[in-house]
């Protein structure tokens, strides 16, 4: 999955938009890993020699079975993730945004999950909503899956939106969000074992946008 942010407004932020999502696709459907997808269309953006042009955008590999999120952060607001037990962690491992330049490159970075724990992925869209002088912010966002977290990714979704429109007094900014909750405990591989010597059980990853 990819949650991506165009900078700028109108025409050439939609053009840029279209482009991410073309190289996603493309790339995405040879099973190339988040970080190497990253570095490739950072590249691809630099050649285009547009100065003013920059994509923020945060490619994820999700295995329902491993219960693993494996994710590359191109300058996208850092996802959180809300354990079952209620702790929130920010993932913030990060690079900079496509188009600055050709020499970055961009990291994986594995999570282990568990029953119960909720990822959620957003645009800044979502925590710069303002009333007044007060942004609705991370606190906002850790307010409502504190409320929802036994909820379904649908549900979570609804709820947040719902909050985030109530809560604001001025015209909102683009907003994305994707929440995915895992269902079910990882099928890990136990030390010495190998995929084929392991049967696993069919895991549901319930998942919304």
């Amino acid at each position: 999955l990819a949650v991506g942010d165009a900078a700028g407004h109108g025409i050439p932020a939609a053009l840029m938009g279209t482009w991410a999502h073309a190289g996603f696709r493309d790339r995405a459907r040879r099973g190339t890993m988040p970080g190497h997808l990253l570095t490739a269309l950072n590249l691809d953006l630099v050649a285009l020699n547009q100065p003013d042009v920059f994509v923020a955008l945060l490619c994820a590999r999700v295995d329902v079975r491993a219960a693993t999120l494996t994710y590359a952060n191109a300058g996208l607001t850092p996802p959180l993730l809300r354990r079952r037990d209620g702790r929130c962690e920010t993932l913030r491992q990060s690079g900079v945004l496509l188009g600055v330049t050709a020499a970055a490159r961009y990291e994986d970075t594995c999570v282990e999950l568990d029953a119960g724990d909720v990822v959620v992925l957003y645009s800044d869209g979502l925590t710069e909503a303002r009333r007044g002088e007060s942004d609705f912010g991370l606190a906002g966002l850790q307010r409502v899956l504190e409320a929802h977290a036994r909820q379904g990714a649908e549900e979570i979704l609804r709820a947040l939106l719902a909050e985030v429109q109530a809560f604001a007094d001025q015209p909102l900014d683009d907003i994305t969000v994707v929440v995915l909750k895992q269902l079910t405990r990882p099928a890990r591989l136990p030390a010495g074992v190998s995929q084929g010597e392991l049967k696993l059980e069919a895991g549901i990853a319930d998942t919304t946008r």
